[in-house]
């Protein structure tokens, strides 16, 4: 028995540097992935409060104060410009720009091919989500993100384009999209 208790004495004072210095880094191994997990559930909390469908954010803080009847024409309005992102993002070019109002195809993007040219391609061939804020009545803020928040590893001050998107009715009483 004294035998053994001086061995491993002897072995923890021969040691006892390796012991602590592998100790100690497999302590600091643990809190440094304990950290990046806090991190990616703070940052998955604060998407999945904000994230709808994975890419489309609406501000929800106008809604609260707002009759039913104007949450389902924000509701509807909303799922319009996501109908027409999606179609810019999937190349089905015709379907978006039929979406266009007459007074954004003759002021802004006369063809199909300089739509295609300067909104599509510069905006989709590079945005990899979106959100989308209403800023007065037919009035929406869309913010396209060109960074994405896993790979730069904030939320905040990400590369981003901003547009404004104003729905107007037409002569047939269809709404159409006006990018400004």
């Amino acid at each position: 028995m004294e035998n053994i208790r001086r061995n491993i004495k002897l072995f923890f004072v021969r040691h006892g540097s390796l012991i602590f210095t592998i100790i100690a880094f497999f302590l600091i191994l643990i809190t440094i992935v304990q950290f990046f997990e806090r991190r990616a559930q703070n940052q998955t909390n604060i998407t999945n409060k904000t994230v709808q469908k994975n890419e489309n954010i609406i501000n929800t803080s106008k809604l609260k104060n707002q009759k039913e009847q104007d949450y389902k024409k924000l509701e509807e309005e909303r799922l319009l410009i996501e109908e027409f992102i999606d179609y810019c993002k999937n190349d089905e070019i015709d379907k978006a720009y039929d979406m266009l109002s007459l007074n954004c195809k003759d002021t802004n993007y006369p063809t199909i091919l300089i739509f295609k040219q300067n909104y599509i391609d510069n905006i989709f061939k590079q945005a990899i989500d979106y959100e989308i804020e209403e800023y007065d009545e037919n009035l929406y803020k869309i913010i396209f993100y060109t960074e994405d928040m896993l790979q730069s590893g904030k939320m905040e001050n990400r590369k981003k384009i901003e547009m404004s998107y104003k729905l107007i009715n037409n002569i047939e009483g269809i709404k159409k999209i006006e990018i400004n």
